[in-house]
């Protein structure tokens, strides 16, 4: 049997969120990881003087199918989760969120291995990659609000299964405008217009899924 559960809870603001995929009792089991956001939010808030109201989700989705088979060897699944067409199908969500390679820097993989460490996830290496996930995002007249999120995709061997495991991380979010250039101008004028991830501030959205 395969169950699939969602649990959410964060601030309101665009964010990319998946799935986790693991085996347990020969089922797998998909269930969202460290999308929370917990009460240490707050008090890091408070501890650096900031002060943001937030509005704030909750939800559970349970789904269940058939039993999904391990491959008969764990080199197939590495190859599985090596291929770039699998990668974009696990993490793509409905087939609306465009998935692409991000090329990796110096911020980005501080700010990863500090996101891998708060969820007690693997540490990356210079081996793993970072992907780019764009949602479809939210359509005014003339404006479209594109959600953006920075992803680091790892695969884990474990000496607990010889099957290995497929973690991916959120390392950060962000917003771009799209449409006609002055309702642009106004958008980014209003929002401070920096493009991409500000690895300076704390990110108050965590996304840790694994798949295995």
């Amino acid at each position: 049997m395969m169950l699939f559960s969602v649990d959410l809870v964060q601030s309101f603001r665009p964010t990319l969120m998946i799935p986790r995929l693991s085996h347990a009792n020969k089922s797998i089991h998909f269930s969202q990881l460290h999308s929370k956001v917990s009460n240490s939010e707050s008090a890091v808030l408070q501890e650096n003087g900031e002060q943001e109201p937030t509005l704030r989700f909750g939800g559970t989705v349970t789904f269940e199918s058939e039993v999904v088979p391990y491959p008969p060897s764990p080199e197939s699944l590495h190859l599985f989760f090596d291929s770039e067409v699998n990668r974009n199908l696990l993490l793509a969500g409905s087939g609306k969120t465009l998935i692409s390679s991000h090329e990796s820097t110096p911020d980005l993989m501080v700010r990863w291995k500090e996101e891998a460490r708060k969820a007690g996830a693997a540490e990356p290496n210079e081996r793993d990659r970072m992907i780019r996930a764009v949602t479809p995002g939210i359509k005014f007249p003339g404006l479209t609000i594109k959600s953006v999120a920075i992803l680091g995709t790892k695969i884990v061997q474990s000496d607990a299964s010889p099957y290995p495991s497929y973690q991916c991380i959120m390392i950060g979010d962000t917003t771009e405008p799209e449409g006609l250039p002055p309702l642009v101008w106004v958008y980014n004028k209003l929002t401070g217009g920096k493009q991409g991830i500000d690895t300076s501030k704390t990110q108050s959205a965590r996304s840790f899924n694994s798949f295995c």
